[in-house]
């Protein structure tokens, strides 16, 4: 293992003294921007060696830091035996942007964390970095294949949870006024979708359902309520899976049209052959002073389905983008679950 630092010369400015004699004083310090650190292991075999590669990969695709979110993951090729860039973000007190280059070659597991608190290291750097690293060992014992020029492709994220398929923590994005970490229940069978609304009280229960389960996302040190993320899941046969999209659009369309108290703002909308996504932001009048707004989607991913619903509490909220890119996440997900099909 060894360890870099990427700095950059700043000016900073300080205001001196008070009324007439005040004066600005400048002062250039050097300040930390980036750091890196390359670690190679190298295991007993080829077979051992891909076992760690996937443990490390692993690591990443679900990390447990409570205030890290995953926000792309790039196949890399060309680049030792195998090799991806994971790109996530940290939440913390300075928040930072961070690549993370995974590959083998051979016996040998290099990987390449980058992290940034300035301009974010692009996965096309990440992968170059990553060449590099596999390069430097190219020729050494226990080395397989180097490194050429790398392309790195986007994909879908790694499986992750039990079981796979559904949203995980590391998925979802920083949340305003509060420093906790997001805490999933374990998901169980769908027999209540909590994530339904009075506009379209979609069901996840009914014959030809498989896989129909649902969970909830919230803060425990910030016990409100109605707070927190939901997501419902099923697969069914491709034909029913479109019809049951097909019937929550019309659903919502309806509500905004025959309820002067809410209001639905379509966020994003597209169908394909294989895939299909909609995202609403709704606001459902309670009484004259009070309105109670609700981010909503619903997805396919070839025979599986999916409902995502976030309701915001006062302060607590998240921002229109992120709430949209979670909606995108998830119909990446589903092709994880067992009974998924395209």
């Amino acid at each position: 293992m060894r360890s870099f630092t990427g700095t950059a010369e700043v000016v900073k400015k300080t205001r001196k003294g008070k009324g007439k004699k005040a004066r600005t004083v400048r002062r250039t310090v050097t300040e930390k921007r980036a750091t890196a650190v390359h670690f190679v292991e190298l295991s007993a075999d080829e077979a051992r060696a891909q076992a760690a590669f996937e443990i490390t990969r692993g690591w990443y695709a679900d990390c447990l830091d409570p205030r890290v979110q995953l926000l792309s993951t790039d196949a890399v090729s060309r680049v030792g035996d195998d090799a991806t860039v994971m790109t996530l973000r940290s939440r913390d007190k300075k928040p930072s942007r961070i690549a993370v280059g995974v590959a083998r070659t051979g016996q040998l597991t290099v990987t390449t964390p980058v992290r940034s608190t300035g301009a974010p290291v692009a996965a096309k750097t990440a992968a170059a970095g990553l060449a590099a690293a596999v390069n430097a060992a190219c020729g050494t014992p226990g080395a397989g294949a180097c490194a050429g020029p790398p392309r790195a492709r986007r994909g879908d994220p790694f499986p992750v949870g039990k079981p796979p398929g559904m949203l995980s923590a590391v998925d979802l994005p920083p949340i305003t006024s509060t420093r906790g970490p997001w805490v999933g229940t374990d998901p169980v069978r769908a027999r209540t979708n909590y994530a339904s609304t009075r506009c379209d009280n979609t069901q996840f229960r009914g014959r030809g359902m498989r896989h129909a389960l649902t969970r909830t996302f919230v803060f425990p040190k910030k016990p409100l309520d109605p707070f927190g993320l939901t997501q419902s899941v099923a697969t069914m046969k491709t034909g029913q899976a479109r019809k049951f999209i097909d019937e929550v659009r019309n659903r919502i369309r309806r509500c905004g049209e025959a309820n002067l108290g809410t209001s639905v703002d379509t966020l994003v909308n597209r169908s394909g052959k294989d895939v299909a996504l909609t995202v609403w932001d709704l606001d459902i009048e309670i009484t004259d002073n009070r309105t109670l707004q609700f981010w909503m989607a619903i997805m396919r991913d070839g025979n599986a389905v999916s409902r995502v619903g976030f309701t915001p509490a006062g302060p607590m909220t998240m921002a229109r983008d992120d709430f949209t890119a979670v909606a995108e996440r998830a119909p990446e997900r589903l092709g994880d679950l067992p009974s998924a099909q395209r």
